[in-house]
């Protein structure tokens, strides 16, 4: 045999090889691998306590200890229990098709006032995120000759504030919208520029429809309770960078912060990491650093805009309260 022929057969039993440990892996991930632990708990625990903004110190460290940093957690259910020692607002799920969240923007008309419902929103797929957000802006332009516009957010429970903001953006100016701030103390700018929303810790973007409008409203009426949450807590912030808007409701769920997705092992689980805190450049009720703390109103309602006795597993945003529609009326008029 020459040479060449054996460097030919040599390259062949290399790519065989090379596709086989393909296969394996693919195998792997298919059928789980019964002899290690397949959700990579330890580097998510490690990720935690490098990166992670820890609300709980002394419990944290009690819990690494605990699970051995990690390695003695061999569900998706314990691993969410642990990240939630660190931080409130950090989770674990076992598929990412589960974090996915499809609400779209809708208008209802309550004692004669148009309100625009702002609902929870995730997704990664593009077409499902730019129909939210021209739906959204839709909505806006829609209503744009009315002298004050009215933003429901109540049981909006957060989802990505990207979509939601760019939704938003003819209500917002050019220019810084909040800062992110890693565990670190480092602070990272979100920007609203000409053509999208960006910045912050995971530098990502957001296209704002185009062309742009000059929408100008008297007053904008943002309406919270205690399940404003998450996506929705940071879009009130922007939204605070528009001199004429007013939260009215009750204090929001406190959830703060910036979290970051992180995909475990092969199965499509998934853990949410809390890694910053925000600062408004805006105060809110004489606050300015956000660290999972509740947004109080500018105006705190005797009623909050969803009845209570809905109960815990009434998740839409409408009907409002009666009673709180009373005391918002004057402040839309």
């Amino acid at each position: 045999m020459t040479r060449k022929f054996m460097v030919k057969i040599g390259l062949l039993l290399l790519l065989l090889s090379f596709i086989i440990l393909l296969f394996s892996i693919n195998i792997s991930c298919k059928l789980g691998n019964l002899n290690k632990n397949t959700l990579n708990a330890t580097e998510v625990i490690q990720y935690m306590s490098k990166h992670g903004i820890i609300e709980y110190p002394s419990k944290w460290q009690e819990t690494l200890y605990d699970t051995k940093q990690g390695k003695y957690i061999r569900t998706i259910s314990e691993l969410n229990h642990t990240l939630q020692q660190g931080n409130d607002h950090s989770w674990a799920v076992s598929s990412l098709k589960k974090i996915e969240n499809i609400n779209y923007p809708s208008i209802t008309e309550v004692q004669h006032v148009k309100i625009l419902n702002v609902p929870s929103f995730y997704s990664n797929n593009t077409k499902k995120r730019t129909k939210y957000i021209n739906i959204l802006r839709r909505k806006v332009i829609l209503l744009s000759n009315q002298k004050n516009l009215v933003l429901n957010f109540s049981n909006n429970f957060g989802g990505d504030p990207l979509p939601m903001i760019a939704g938003l953006a003819d209500l917002i100016p050019k220019g810084p919208l909040w800062l992110d701030v890693d565990n670190k103390g480092h602070s990272h700018t979100v920007i609203r520029g000409k053509t999208d929303i960006h910045g912050g810790l995971s530098r990502a973007s957001e296209k704002i429809p185009t062309p742009q409008k000059s929408i100008n409203f008297k007053k904008i009426i943002l309406v919270s309770n205690n399940r404003t949450a998450s996506a929705a807590e940071v879009t009130l912030i922007a939204l605070k960078r528009n001199a004429n808007t007013k939260i009215i409701g009750r204090p929001t769920a406190g959830l703060t912060s910036i979290n970051n997705t992180l995909k475990i092992g092969c199965n499509n689980a998934a853990a949410v990491i809390t890694v910053g805190t925000i600062i408004s450049f805006t105060p809110i009720h004489g606050q300015t650093h956000f660290n999972n703390d509740p947004i109080v109103p500018d105006v705190t309602t005797l009623y909050p805009p969803i009845s209570p006795t809905k109960g815990s597993a009434y998740t839409a945003q409408q009907p409002l309260d009666a009673d709180f529609v009373a005391e918002l009326v004057p402040y839309v008029q």
